[in-house]
């Protein structure tokens, strides 16, 4: 390995660790029942080849249904797995960060971009993974994939990556999916028109 990709490492390394050291006490100090029966239930039923607004009433897209049955089939059906998902999700959402960051700005700026996430958000809610979690990840790994896409020069498989995580992120919450689709067609528009900076 090079020097520059070990340090990017050692970024993503201690964004998971100082995640985990939030997350973990949380983790273990027992289930607080938050809102994941619906989601829970919804993915037994699924399990059972029952289909989300067909066979029963949808307050969630489908996706996050479908996502926690196969969390279930692997790990068996409880809270905990359902738990174990949240905590997964928790730990990815600042490595997307950072990555997503280091498009813009260098490492320090973007570990520090990386940090709210660890404190705010999931570990509010117990680590369920309610179906806005996943889909800010895939949101954020859609973003990454385009701006992959465009960088420097046209790279087609990044693109379909991109427009693939964007139909993914609606699957999971409609309205982030529709947010990601105007956010990435106005950065299409400006990075088009925008112009190099003079040099100095």
């Amino acid at each position: 390995f090079k020097w520059p990709v070990l340090k990017e490492v050692a970024c993503l390394a201690l964004l998971l660790a100082l995640g985990l050291g939030v997350a973990w006490p949380r983790f273990l100090s027992g289930l607080r029942f938050e809102d994941e029966g619906c989601l829970a239930y919804g993915a037994v039923r699924v399990l059972q080849g029952q289909v989300p607004n067909r066979d029963f009433v949808s307050l969630q897209p489908p996706l996050s249904y479908y996502t926690v049955a196969a969390v279930f089939k692997l790990l068996g059906t409880s809270l905990h797995s359902l738990r174990i998902l949240g905590l997964l999700n928790y730990l990815v959402l600042p490595l997307l960060i950072y990555a997503l960051s280091r498009q813009f700005t260098g490492r320090a700026l973007a570990l520090a971009a990386g940090l709210p996430v660890l404190i705010l958000g999931m570990p509010h809610y117990g680590f369920v993974p309610l179906a806005v979690w996943p889909g800010n990840a895939t949101a954020l790994a859609a973003a990454l994939a385009y701006l992959m896409a465009v960088r420097d020069e046209p790279r087609p498989r990044w693109a379909f990556t991109a427009g693939l995580l964007t139909a993914v992120t609606a699957l999971y919450r409609q309205d982030q999916g529709f947010y990601l689709f105007w956010a990435l067609l106005a950065l299409n528009v400006a990075l088009r028109y925008a112009t190099a900076p003079a040099p100095v």
